[in-house]
């Protein structure tokens, strides 16, 4: 009996580690480099994703890639965006398509080979509601086989984001200013805001352009995201914004270059 009793716990050991083998054994080696894909991406977290969501974490659950998001509701609310569930796939479809051109684009090849889903889970900064997308294994072989253009997803990125403000105007961004109007177009990605002349005056602004455009550089960053500036600077366009009078219509406009978010990026 003394001796039977140790070959059964050899036995039942040489089980478990047969079965630990066979499972370490069992998974592929892109399964494999997809852990180490999910740890590198979560050493960068948070991460920006656009200028409106970031990346607080990722994980494998089954077959799908779960992404942890947050949903910055400053210029517009995470119910606002369920109303288009089709933007924010399209908007997370550019968003994978611009790994295709960083380090991590191993992640969607990975992605590919293992037939695997993407789901996105956001919780919206004030509201604290949930709201997902599914980008499907056929979804991530298209971004695979079409983003080949940098330039082009960019614009694309641009062309989104005008998309998706569009749906929250008019917006209020500050006491007595309203932006009125975004549009992308040759190369421009601009904001038109409808200025209170009892409170701004917009002769006042041109003369104090160089200010302003100084302030605003510093702000861009905050306002905007990073996300956002690297892909304007990526879709090698520029931006600006027109200030309106409300009553008198006179304008003025203040641009800013690539190498202005370039530094804007860099300081």
């Amino acid at each position: 009996m003394k001796r039977i009793f140790p070959i059964f716990i050899t036995l039942v050991l040489v089980a478990i580690l047969g079965t630990t083998l066979l499972s370490s054994c069992g998974e592929s080696a892109n399964r494999k480099r997809l852990r180490k894909e999910i740890q590198s991406l979560n050493s960068e977290c948070p991460k920006p994703l656009t200028g409106d969501i970031t990346l607080t974490e990722a994980k494998l659950e089954g077959d799908s890639v779960v992404y942890i998001c947050y949903y910055d509701e400053q210029q517009g609310s995470i119910e606002s965006m369920a109303k288009d569930k089709g933007l924010m796939k399209l908007k997370m479809q550019n968003a994978l398509a611009r790994t295709n051109f960083t380090e991590s684009k191993g992640l969607l090849e990975v992605l590919d080979k293992e037939n695997l889903y993407l789901k996105y889970s956001y919780t919206g900064s004030k509201s604290k509601k949930q709201l997902s997308v599914l980008i499907t294994p056929d979804d991530v072989r298209t971004i695979r086989n079409t983003a080949s253009d940098l330039k082009a997803v960019s614009k694309q990125t641009l062309e989104l984001t005008v998309r998706q403000t569009r749906m929250l105007l008019p917006m209020v961004v500050d006491t007595g200013m309203t932006c009125t109007k975004v549009e992308y177009a040759d190369n421009y990605l601009r904001y038109t805001y409808e200025v209170d002349e009892d409170i701004y005056d917009i002769a006042s602004i041109n003369a104090a352009r160089s200010e302003i455009k100084q302030d605003i550089l510093q702000d861009l960053k905050n306002s905007i995201g990073t996300a956002m500036l690297q892909s304007i600077i990526d879709a090698e366009s520029q931006l600006e914004y027109t200030y309106q009078g409300n009553r008198s219509q006179q304008n003025t406009s203040i641009g800013f270059t690539i190498n202005d978010l370039k530094e804007a990026l860099n300081n």
